[in-house]
């Protein structure tokens, strides 16, 4: 469909039946979201009013198929994951700065603060860190109950008298299988990111009333963003239930009559035949770095480690040469600057709150705009 300008839009999604649920979406102003991996909001998209300042709005609403119905194994009961352990971190403080100096940088011919001409050119450059984030992984944790039967196989003994004193006594044998019920209890835990979001450096602005425009646009040049894949397939895996636990044979004799078998416990025995169970966590694999493991381990999955910590950018990435002052701009003294950089969400984040962000850049120095003014005035000479 095509926007107008000032009409007001939301778009909500559409009711999945019964056979899926709703996962959430993705939306974006700039691209098509891809279809797998990265963010996914809960819920509609916001509505707006559209002000013509993007072209396309996209928006992509993800359904997922319900589990088909398993056929019922009441011998084996496992809880829904809880979350329990949370691990947190952080960096979004951009630390940036920035400068307005005259061309070129390392030898310039004015300082700005007290003075730089029209027709003269200024260059600026930002410093801010090369990325940023925010991280949370949950451990997810639950319990897996077994009915165990462990079978017993007892052999029987007793002799019974003759029917006379002439008749002698006849040994007498039987087995007897007896079947005894214990539950077993395996805990299993895993580790998922619940959120985290990335956020590459999009672009600086500095203003200034020297600038043309007063404004000027720095693009990151030779910029590497982080790369990083993440994968939300942390699950637990039960371990099967055999189908026939043997006891210890067991051997009782009657004397006179046929015995019956003792009641014994054979917990040790059910225990041993259940095995953990299988957990893989979530994965997270930052600049070359595993940061959570998805190997597949028993009982619980390994504790994730820190994403790396952001650097500073190096001077050529946010730095634009050559801005001439307008020949028409009159002498100005201590003008201030002031700048915005933005960082937009990577691909790949994972339930993330904001697609931008934007940081005011404070500290800038200020521009004096000062060119000379020579009089050439005569004075006549009356000799």
């Amino acid at each position: 469909m095509k926007l107008e300008k000032g009409k007001d839009y939301t778009f909500p999604h559409t009711a999945p039946g019964e056979k899926y649920t709703y996962e959430g979406h993705k939306k974006s102003t700039r691209e098509k979201p891809k279809v797998t991996g990265g963010s996914r909001t809960g819920g509609d998209p916001a509505g707006f009013k559209y002000d013509g300042t993007f072209p396309n709005y996209y928006v992509y609403y993800y359904y997922k198929l319900k589990n088909p119905e398993e056929p019922n194994n009441p011998d084996i009961v496992c809880t829904r994951p809880e979350p329990g352990q949370t691990i947190e971190g952080e960096s979004m403080n951009p630390a940036v700065r920035a400068m307005i100096k005259a061309d070129q940088r390392g030898s310039e011919p004015f300082d700005v603060l007290k003075g730089i001409p029209t027709s003269e050119s200024l260059y600026g450059n930002v410093f801010a860190l090369d990325y940023l984030f925010k991280n949370q992984f949950v451990q997810m944790t639950g319990t897996c109950t077994y009915t165990v039967v462990v079978e017993t196989t007892w052999t029987l003994t007793w002799t019974e008298e003759g029917e006379d004193e002439e008749t002698p006594p006849t040994p007498m044998t039987d087995t007897e299988v007896v079947p005894s019920s214990y539950i077993v209890v395996r805990p299993y835990s895993y580790w998922t990111i619940a959120g985290l979001s990335v956020y590459n450096i999009e672009e600086a602005t500095l203003e200034n009333y020297a600038f043309s425009g007063e404004q000027i646009t720095i693009n990151p040049s030779g910029y590497t963003p982080p790369d990083f894949t993440a994968e939300t397939t942390g699950d637990f895996y039960p371990a099967p239930l055999p189908e026939k636990v043997q006891g210890p044979p067991q051997s009782k004799d009657g004397e006179d009559s046929r015995p019956d078998p003792d009641p014994l416990d054979f917990q040790d025995v059910a225990e041993a035949a259940i095995l953990d169970v299988q957990v893989e966590n979530d994965s997270l694999v930052f600049k070359g770095q595993t940061i959570m493991d998805k190997q597949r381990t028993a009982k619980e999955g390994p504790q994730p480690g820190q994403i790396p910590e952001p650097e500073e950018i190096d001077q050529d990435v946010l730095y634009s040469p050559y801005n001439y002052i307008p020949s028409e701009k009159t002498n100005k003294k201590d003008q201030p600057s002031t700048g915005q950089i933005r960082y937009m969400l990577a691909d790949g984040s994972v339930e993330a709150e904001e697609e931008e962000l934007a940081y005011d850049i404070a500290g800038i120095n200020t521009v004096t705009v000062h060119t000379p003014v020579v009089n050439y005035s005569l004075v006549s000479d009356d000799q």
